[in-house]
């Protein structure tokens, strides 16, 4: 059986980038932990038991004799999803509460510091850091040395400050940097159906907002005050620009709302990064763009969210009815701080009636949620039901949800969901690295039977890894970082699509 770690999940992943509850007098204690050690209970005897002796081809799975050797020689290397944290810990102690934490999307520039990281050529090697040596291969990939953890480190910085540095000196104030021509690029306003561009680029210096929490964890006190005031003094939402609410909210609301925290408020972790001339312009920008965005949430018959809205003149004429359900049920964790930090109730309460409309739509008989769905008759377009685009970090924010806000009903529905995941779509043996047959994989499933759709899986899937860290699953989480690094082992980079049936 799979179990959730026994350690406190909670204070080991969640410590170090100090998420915050915003009233100074409340705190997440871990006993929580053991309510998500318990929650599978006979799951896993329950999902491979409806598997057992199963004749339809459709759900048969065999993963490419290629992916299964890779598997077998990288899972050695990966088990450090136990102590990515390390890099940047210097030795801390876990803790068994989490106090004052500055900011909820504080954990997007850890990972993206993994990453960087990785793409070092680093193999993260597990360390017992906050685990007691429970078996051989725990002992021998137990550690990594401090001059690999200080290279490590001094690589991931040397790649950012690459990259931001190019940013600002090449493309600033325009959203990111085209490599090719070494130009800013924004929305492609000759082009409003280009929507791979204009989904993500609102002419509002995109990189630079999504870099300042970057910038404080690699310590950076200066530039991170420099950035913020030319945020402040450049970045305006008044733009007659159509942009995906999902897009904006993850990123410009998400990363106006951590350099809020974290500049007014000292982290026992980062320290003081107070601005003496700071006046919450920060959060009133995030306030704005909220607000700008809406209308998106108007005039749809059940209440889920147009996908896109203009800045200025709200819902585009002619705007599709169809949005997906990561981007519909991917709100939660935004609105409610801004709620909070603004003392009204509405934002939150607006992106929690959106998940439990989207929960009501599952499937009846199979529990299983689509990819997409139709915001004006409730109708599913997308049958597909994975952990990949469309769908993950509905999920993902159930979870940090209840991590954040302490709301049950948060926690009910991240466990019922998983409980439909290991009973549909995780195939394979039972155990991550033990036991016979292939190693265990995540398909994409049909909604309405939970029968194997195709046989692909997608680059967003490989984030799923970090929500089953938080779940407590480390060797699952463990197990499954294994499949997609042995997958970018062999082609240098995660491709959009990896076909795990390919003969």
């Amino acid at each position: 059986m799979v179990e959730r770690s026994k350690a406190p999940v909670f204070s080991e992943a969640w410590v170090r980038i100090q998420l915050s509850f915003l009233v100074e007098e409340n705190t997440l204690v871990a006993t929580k932990a053991p309510r998500l050690l318990n929650a599978h209970v006979g799951r896993v005897q329950a999902a491979h038991g409806a598997f057992a002796g199963c004749g339809d081809v459709s759900n048969d799975y065999h993963l490419s004799p290629l992916a299964a050797s890779r598997f077998d020689d990288t899972i050695d290397v990966i088990v450090g999803l136990r102590t990515f944290l390390r890099l940047f810990s210097n030795g801390r102690t876990v803790q068994t509460k989490i106090y004052n934490y500055s900011s909820v999307m504080f954990c997007r520039s850890f990972l993206f510091t993994s990453t960087l990281i990785t793409l070092c050529g680093v193999s993260f090697c597990g360390a017992n850091n906050f685990w007691p040596v429970d078996n051989e291969f725990d002992y021998r990939y137990g550690w990594i040395s401090q001059d690999e953890i200080d290279e490590a480190r001094e690589q991931a910085k040397e790649m950012f400050y690459f990259g931001y540095n190019n940013y600002l000196e090449h493309a600033f104030p325009f959203d990111e940097l085209d490599p090719i021509h070494c130009l800013g690029r924004g929305p492609d306003y000759a082009n409003p159906s280009n929507i791979n561009i204009n989904d993500v680029l609102g002419d509002y210096s995109l990189t630079l907002v999504d870099s300042l929490d970057s910038l404080v964890v690699f310590k950076n006190k200066s530039e991170f005050h420099r950035a913020v005031r030319l945020v402040i003094d450049n970045v305006s939402f008044e733009k007659n620009v159509t942009v995906q609410v999902f897009e904006a909210t993850i990123r410009v609301v998400g990363s106006l709302l951590s350099a809020h925290m974290i500049l007014t408020k000292e982290n026992r972790w980062l320290g003081d990064y107070s601005m003496p001339d700071y006046d919450d312009e920060l959060l009133t920008m995030a306030h704005d763009i909220v607000i700008r965005m809406l209308p998106a949430f108007d005039n749809t018959l059940t209440g889920l969210p147009y996908p896109r809205v203009n800045l200025v003149d709200g819902v585009p004429h002619g705007t599709i009815n169809e949005t997906c359900t990561a981007g519909a049920g991917s709100l939660l964790l935004e609105f409610g701080v801004l709620s909070r930090l603004l003392g009204d109730s509405s934002y939150e309460t607006l992106a929690r009636k959106i998940n439990a409309k989207l929960w009501n739509f599952r499937n009846k008989r199979t529990g299983l949620l689509g990819n997409v769905i139709d915001v004006q008759t409730g109708e599913w377009k997308g049958i597909l039901s994975g952990l990949g685009a469309g769908l993950d970090s509905f999920y993902e924010y159930m979870l940090k949800a209840y991590i954040l806000f302490g709301d049950e009903q948060d926690l009910k529905m991240y466990l019922d969901a998983q409980d439909q995941i290991w009973a549909h779509m995780r195939k394979g043996r039972t155990h991550c690295r033990t036991g016979e047959g292939q190693p265990p994989i995540y398909v994409n499933v049909d909604m309405r039977d939970g029968k194997v759709l195709n046989t692909w899986i997608d680059s967003l899937q490989a984030s799923y890894a970090g929500v089953q860290v938080l779940d407590g699953m480390l060797d699952e989480a463990i197990c499954f970082h294994a499949l997609y690094y042995a997958v970018w082992k062999k082609y240098g980079v995660l491709p959009e699509r990896y076909n795990w049936n390919l003969k």
